[in-house]
């Protein structure tokens, strides 16, 4: 166990290391269909910053250093940031309806509200981001 991290052995049991895991994958299922999957540059773009959310949680987990950790996850929050921007432009290229912009963050709130007893509602699978029909 890691003196630093009082009950956490590995990055993937904390809560934003999977939150962020999940939007990773969403953003690679969404960029891998039509239309987005013709815009390559948008899609190598959305899938990099992506990638590094998880990526850097990781890495400041494992310097066992709860001050490099903490940079880390601001580094990492800065990279959703990120796509939540490009999913807006996402939006305004029509690769993606408003309501599959907004759903994602309702599922994760909506988990979240689950996960610390204040939602009576039952956990959902969460639906992927699908282009507009």
């Amino acid at each position: 166990m890691v003196a630093s991290m009082p009950g956490f052995r590995c990055p993937e049991e904390f809560l934003a290391w999977q939150l962020a895991w999940e939007l990773k994958e969403r953003v690679q299922a969404f960029t891998a269909t039509e239309p987005a999957a013709r815009d390559r540059k948008f899609c190598e773009e959305i899938r990099e910053s992506a990638r590094s959310a998880p990526d850097n949680i990781s890495e400041g987990f494992y310097r066992f250093n709860p001050p490099d950790f903490a940079n880390f996850v601001r580094i990492a929050r800065g990279s959703v940031g990120e796509v939540r921007n490009q999913l807006k432009h996402a939006r305004s290229r029509r690769y993606l309806s408003e309501e599959r912009l907004r759903r994602p963050v309702s599922s994760v709130q909506a988990r979240d509200r689950r996960r610390h007893g204040t939602s009576p509602v039952p956990p959902q699978p969460a639906e992927e981001l699908r282009p507009e029909n």
